[in-house]
């Protein structure tokens, strides 16, 4: 297997795209081709293992030792809400629940995160997160020997959400807290992060592991609905089609920052509009980075991307025509946080089951037949905002099985998105310091 980037035809190996995440002319690493499956196995980690395996060179991935990070990472230890890591839960005859939030920090980017943390042995590795991300990184990078760097737009994430990422204490954890949105995050991350690593889904080995639970659960005909902010999930879904997951429909839901929900309905793209502060905040997202990999997947043309993006960055707009992306198979809808709180309340009162924001988004399809929600986060971790709707004598039931660490006291460091000179000699310092 071959990787080349959705900008330039040059291939590049499996081991040179782990150490080098993100290609140098802005584009994103793509396999030469997507592999079908064949036959599941018996365990999600087994399941993981033999994606891996149709992704690299079978040197590859003995040099690198997947099978035994797998079983390392992959346990009750790291994942203290269900030692079966991921599970499917029926709620009625309509629809199930795809539960990927079990891990250390209740969201579903543990899954990835954890084997990442094992498969990147030196370097810098830069994290940009909307809330979920930047926890996950600290928590699994915090005991590694590699400087970490995880930036965060201040104020913009739930309380919760601050203290995973900012009470580490460990010294290779450098938390930066931006004054703007995700966005200027992500941007920020991509220009600094040349001959370094980054643990967010434009590393195409979050992709691998993301698609691998669906191929191992979507077991018959279903659609599946996914909240979405960076499309990275999503994305993964598609890509777990590709290689013959049984999916029906990809069911993508935005919150107000509904640029994807325009893209999949109109073709329009476009990023210049002020990105809202929801109670949805990890989908808090204007410029989604793995829209570009669905996007050769319609073009399959490496110069078409490349004008497409580059208008982007000069004009902040482009179009598609609508017929080529309704052969992706992937459709949008929206919600309001007033539908997020009502749909939380709405399935607590008939279900006794306790969503988040970001999950409850996919209940507005709660009728039709046939669907899968996907989990992307814990309640507890948006605790504020449910209890808007739901009191907390109600809920304290459904908050005892969270074992929560001591956190202390929230340390960052605070810059505005336009210090990118002062941001690079922090980096710098920071990394001969420690």
């Amino acid at each position: 297997m071959k990787y080349f980037s959705t900008r330039n035809k040059k291939k590049f190996s499996f081991i040179q795209i782990l150490e080098n995440n993100f290609p140098k002319d802005g584009g994103l690493f793509l396999p030469t081709y997507f592999p079908k499956f064949k036959k599941l196995r018996s365990s999600f980690k087994n399941t993981l293992k033999e994606v891996f395996k149709l992704y690299m060179k079978k040197c590859e991935y003995k040099k690198l030792n997947i099978s035994n990070i797998c079983n390392k990472v992959l346990c009750k230890k790291n994942f203290p809400l269900d030692e079966n890591i991921i599970r499917m839960s029926i709620i009625n005859k309509n629809i199930s629940l795809l539960k990927l939030s079990n891990g250390k920090t209740f969201s579903f980017k543990d899954i990835a995160i954890c084997v990442l943390s094992k498969l990147i042995k030196s370097g810098i590795v830069f994290c940009a997160t909307s809330g979920d991300t930047g926890g996950s990184c600290a928590e699994f990078f915090k005991k590694s020997n590699i400087n970490t760097f995880i930036f965060s737009p201040n104020k913009r994430i739930s309380t919760f959400q601050a203290k995973q990422i900012y009470s580490i204490k460990e010294k290779n954890i450098f938390n930066l807290s931006i004054k703007d949105n995700f966005d200027k995050c992500q941007d920020l991350l991509k220009e600094l992060i040349l001959n370094n690593k980054t643990v967010n889904s434009i590393n195409w080995i979050r992709i691998i592991i993301q698609t691998s639970y669906y191929i191992h659960f979507i077991k018959k005909r279903h659609n599946l609905l996914i909240p979405t902010g960076n499309f990275g999930n999503a994305y993964s879904a598609f890509v777990a089609k590709k290689m013959g997951a049984n999916i029906n429909k990809i069911i993508i839901i935005t919150n107000e920052n509904d640029v994807l929900f325009n893209f999949f309905q109109k073709g329009i793209y476009d990023v210049r509009r002020k990105t809202k502060f929801t109670n949805a905040p990890s989908m808090d997202i204007s410029n989604a980075s793995n829209l570009e990999r669905l996007i050769y997947e319609m073009f399959k043309n490496v110069s078409i991307i490349k004008k497409l993006f580059l208008k982007l960055k000069k004009v902040g707009v482009f179009r598609i025509k609508t017929r080529l992306i309704r052969k992706t198979g992937i459709f949008s809808y929206k919600t309001n946080n007033i539908q997020r709180l009502k749909m939380i309340k709405y399935i607590f009162l008939k279900k006794n089951i306790l969503l988040d924001p970001h999950t409850s988004s996919s209940i507005i399809l709660f009728k039709k037949r046939h669907n899968v929600m996907v989990e992307t986060a814990k309640p507890i971790k948006f605790l504020k905002s449910i209890n808007e709707v739901i009191s907390g004598k109600h809920i304290k039931k459904h908050l005892e099985k969270y074992i929560l660490p001591n956190y202390g006291k929230n340390k960052f460091f605070l810059f505005s998105s336009k210090d990118k000179n002062k941001i690079r000699n922090f980096i710098k310092s920071s990394s001969k310091i420690s």
